[in-house]
């Protein structure tokens, strides 16, 4: 039989598996005791290699990876230029001659877009989709690049109203 260990090279320096001792505060009973205790690591029945430490995988919670000043500052300029025009937009549909509700829509729905897409692109180029190959829709699914879906769709929501 042979024992296989599948932890990262992070996990290494800690134990695969961790008994709590009973102390004066903590004594349990004996059955107790047993139930908490982790079933024994069974062999593969092809392989006969028993696997030690192995589990699922999750998504990252670390999404923020790095912190990128300058790019942060490169998103947010352009995204404050775009928001000026698009209030002078909603301004000029709102209360000029003739009303109009469809530029009153699409320039609240741009508006709104704004931060939503800033804040996910900033997530996506600082690493926030490191593991998408692996994790799937659970990590577009997760802040911060659940606002970038999010404001995708509200430009989209812009886009048709203005037609």
């Amino acid at each position: 039989m042979r024992f296989v260990d599948e932890r990262s090279s992070d996990d290494l320096d800690q134990p695969a598996v961790t008994i709590r001792t009973p102390g004066p505060r903590t004594a349990t009973k004996p059955t107790e005791r047993q139930a908490e205790r982790p079933a024994e690591p069974q062999p593969e029945p092809h392989t006969g290699e028993v696997r030690v430490g192995m589990a699922e995988p999750t998504v990252p919670t670390n999404i923020y990876r790095a912190r990128r000043p300058a790019v942060a500052l490169f998103l947010v300029l352009p995204a404050v230029a775009v928001a000026l025009f698009l209030v002078r937009a909603f301004a000029m549909a709102a209360f000029g001659n003739p009303f109009s509700a469809k530029g009153v829509i699409a320039s609240s729905l741009g508006l709104a877009s704004l931060p939503l897409l800033v804040a996910g692109l900033y997530g996506l180029i600082t690493g926030a989709a490191y593991g998408a190959e692996h994790f799937g829709f659970k990590v577009w699914a997760r802040p911060p690049l659940a606002y970038l879906l999010v404001g995708i769709s509200f430009v989209l929501g812009a886009a048709i109203a203005i037609r």
